[in-house]
């Protein structure tokens, strides 16, 4: 907190959208040209050393990363350094509080390892599922499946239907798992997701997405 408190005018001096989360620090730069992109940052960087300096604060540049999201192939990327004071060259990927941000904008690199968190939450109903009841099996499901679908939903939730469709079916199993469903019964998802109450990643979005326009509308 006293982090936060010391370094809270930092957006006063860069002028741009700054994000803060516990000591981490995130600048996000915009422009239509490259070049004009550099010089830009640069300029931004050059005054956020001096507000360094003037407060007696030093960056970890082995834990800093810099990324530049452009819908280009990969080759196309600039292999010089933008950054003068920063030596190394541009990352293919970002990582904020857990959420995986490739450079190109496909959310490949966060779905991966929701894939695998879902996995490993299905094995892990699946081993409860004789020793406990449905009730119990939901719960648990809330805590170690569902909290990695919603979480940032809203950005990766208009992924391509191919990085999804994975995801989908090991949630479907998940909740067969919950319901106690063996694979040769034939019940529909629809019935499933209506008796457990727990919706699937397609509504999981739309419900999101719904809460977060009445927040909007409501402080219109």
């Amino acid at each position: 907190m006293l982090f936060l408190i010391f370094i809270n005018d930092l957006p006063i001096i860069t002028k741009c959208k700054s994000y803060f989360f516990a000591d981490d620090t995130t600048l996000l730069f915009s422009h239509n040209d490259t070049a004009q992109l550099e010089l830009k940052l640069n300029l931004k960087l050059d005054k956020i050393q001096n507000w360094m300096n003037a407060n007696k604060l030093t960056i970890n540049y082995t834990k800093t990363k810099f990324a530049l999201f452009k819908k280009i192939s990969p080759s196309n990327f600039p292999n010089k350094p933008l950054l003068r004071w920063y030596p190394n060259r541009t990352s293919r990927k970002y990582k904020y509080v857990w959420f995986v941000i490739a450079s190109r904008l496909n959310w490949e690199l966060h779905i991966a390892p929701v894939d695998q968190k879902v996995a490993c939450g299905s094995a892990a109903l699946h081993k409860l599922q004789p020793y406990v009841n449905v009730d119990l099996l939901r719960k648990i499901y809330f805590s170690i499946v569902y909290c990695y679908l919603y979480y940032a939903i809203l950005i990766w939730g208009t992924a391509n239907k191919a990085l999804l469709d994975s995801l989908v079916k090991l949630n479907n199993r998940a909740i067969r798992i919950v319901c106690k469903i063996h694979t040769n019964e034939q019940i529909s998802m629809k019935d499933m997701h209506l008796s457990t109450h727990i919706l699937g990643i397609d509504n999981i979005y739309k419900y999101e997405l719904a809460q977060y326009m009445f927040k909007i509308c409501d402080e219109m």
